[in-house]
């Protein structure tokens, strides 16, 4: 064999070696430049926000049967028509809460009728404890007064005409004494009935009219807390939480 023909080919293989050896540290440097261009345009953009406490629920997917820890059966105390289900099916409630409402338009008026009528009674009742004013019973005397002048003028007048016609019976006409006697007998009826009401008033009321007062009273009381407990029989609350 040529020796010059053989160092031609171990120069050829040494420099495809260094040939090959340099492409590769090219091509592994170019493949570190991209990795790292491609590295710095894939960080995020961040946000820096104040940390705060709070609970995160946690989510667990699982399969099973829910049998409920408590059973209950409900109902009104009362019958009715059904107008309002505040809680839906299936919703959390706690217990106290209404679930269901019957129709109260009805008994809500029923029941301010029956606390406007105890209120007259329980301001009939103090007018009792506290008497007639002053000035009541001053006018129930001038009343009285009033009367017992009427009085006197119509007895007056009837004794006058009564002795006319004793004297002279064709003076005074039948009529005329009979309209005087009349007069006379009403005007009598009125002194007595404002002398009654005077001495009334001046003694104050008696104290079985306090008490039938008071009595009254708390009758009506008691019917506007039957109502009011009826009220509460058209809902119907939750019995515990669930």
């Amino acid at each position: 064999m040529d020796l010059g023909s053989l160092n031609s080919k171990r120069f050829g293989r040494s420099d495809l070696a260094s040939a090959v050896l340099v492409f590769a540290a090219l091509a592994i440097a170019g493949c570190g430049a991209g990795s790292q261009q491609a590295g710095m345009q894939a960080i995020p953009k961040v946000k820096a926000v104040p940390v705060r406490l709070a609970q995160v629920a946690v989510q667990v997917p699982v399969v099973g049967t829910v049998t409920p820890s408590e059973t209950s059966d409900v109902a009104a105390g009362t019958s009715g028509l059904v107008m309002e289900y505040p809680a839906g099916e299936g919703e959390f409630v706690h217990q106290g809460d209404t679930i269901a409402s019957l129709e109260t338009t009805s008994l809500e008026i029923e029941i301010e009728k029956a606390k406007a009528l105890a209120r007259q009674k329980e301001q009939m009742h103090r007018e009792l404890q506290r008497g007639y004013r002053p000035e009541e019973i001053a006018g129930a005397k001038a009343r009285m007064l009033a009367a017992a002048a009427d009085h006197e003028r119509a007895y007056a007048r009837h004794k006058r005409l009564e002795g006319i016609g004793k004297r002279a019976l064709s003076a005074v006409s039948a009529e005329q004494y009979e309209e005087a006697r009349f007069d006379w007998e009403r005007t009598r009826q009125a002194h007595a009935a404002a002398k009654a009401d005077y001495e009334m008033m001046s003694g104050g009321h008696r104290a079985e009219q306090i008490a039938a007062a008071k009595a009254a009273m708390d009758a009506q009381v008691q019917e506007v807390r039957r109502l009011e407990d009826d009220l509460k029989k058209r809902s119907v609350s939750s019995p515990f939480d669930g």
